[in-house]
């Protein structure tokens, strides 16, 4: 994005952190892109496949913009770049496990050092409480796995749904989270895991239309908030419409390690039929909180994290 070229070099790492072949470099333009698939930027052959790993980018001067687009036979799924970063606890408010639902977890060690890492899953659902698991990770490697399967829990009869706590003994752990229809996958989106957590933060975009002739066209948008702390958490939720008027709100008390997880409908009423607005979320504890919209037939969902301003 700057009225500059720039030159990146682009390294990939396979999941026990060895790099494969040599690093590629690259000149972008002035406010130019390169737009190339894993299998021509690495000049992989046809034999080799890639499903973990990941690519580690450097640019000079004033840096780059970076997006990744994951395409599947039903869906595509998108992830913006993620910086290593001086967190050393990582969160997420998604995790669900069910029969026709999974949720597949990715950390990367971006680090020189073995890291090791505890990773906590906080399930609402009480026979299933809190589940902890202790993996290391070499130099550049990464681990990714379906939580069900890691933690060898079974398929509920009931949904189980709760939030994801990671930590590390030292900062450079970057992560995201995959969930979707266990199937196919059709209905599929990704997030990063949340290294800050907010006491204010914005989310740009409300879809509540409705289209009465077709209900596979409606669109919906739904708010997951994980509150952490050892205490209760004081939420309010206001959600504007285009003009910057208020539509409507809500107050939310979240309970210590306790999730919320609904339609913004069911939550703010008065947000029913409004499309192009946006939602502002305060607490008086620092929380954990993602968007999901898409439209009721589950031809696209997307999850979007929070535009964090305190």
């Amino acid at each position: 994005p700057n009225a500059e070229e720039i030159q990146i070099v682009a390294k990939l790492y396979w999941p026990n952190g060895a790099q494969r072949g040599l690093d590629e470099e690259r000149t972008i333009p002035a406010f130019g892109r390169i737009y190339e698939s894993v299998t021509e930027l690495f000049s992989l052959v046809n034999t080799e496949q890639v499903s973990d790993g990941f690519v580690w980018v450097e640019a000079d001067g004033p840096g780059a913009i970076g997006f990744e687009l994951i395409e599947l036979e039903d869906t595509a799924i998108g992830l913006n770049a993620q910086t290593p970063n001086n967190a050393t606890t990582l969160y997420s408010a998604q995790l669900g496990h069910a029969v026709d639902l999974f949720t597949d977890l990715k950390l990367v060690n971006t680090t020189d050092d073995l890291v090791q890492l505890t990773v906590t899953l906080v399930f609402q659902n009480e026979s299933l409480g809190t589940r902890v698991a202790r993996p290391s990770l070499l130099s550049k490697q990464t681990f990714q796995n379906d939580i069900g399967s890691w933690f060898g829990i079974p398929l509920p009869p009931e949904p189980a749904v709760g939030s994801i706590k990671v930590e590390a003994t030292v900062p450079g752990i970057v992560g995201d989270v995959l969930f979707g229809d266990r199937n196919s996958a059709r209905n599929a989106a990704a997030l990063p895991l949340q290294s800050q957590l907010f006491t204010l933060a914005l989310h740009s975009q409300v879809a509540n239309g409705q289209d009465p002739s077709d209900p596979s066209n409606g669109q919906f948008t739904g708010l997951a908030l994980f509150n952490p702390n050892p205490e209760n958490a004081e939420v309010l939720i206001e959600v504007f419409d285009r003009d910057g008027e208020l539509v409507g709100d809500a107050a939310v008390i979240l309970g210590p390690a306790r999730r919320i997880s609904n339609t913004l409908v069911e939550l703010v009423p008065e947000s029913a039929g409004l499309v192009r607005g946006y939602i502002v979320i305060q607490s008086d504890l620092p929380i954990v909180g993602q968007e999901l919209f898409g439209n009721n037939g589950l031809d696209y969902m997307a999850a979007v994290p929070p535009e964090i301003i305190e």
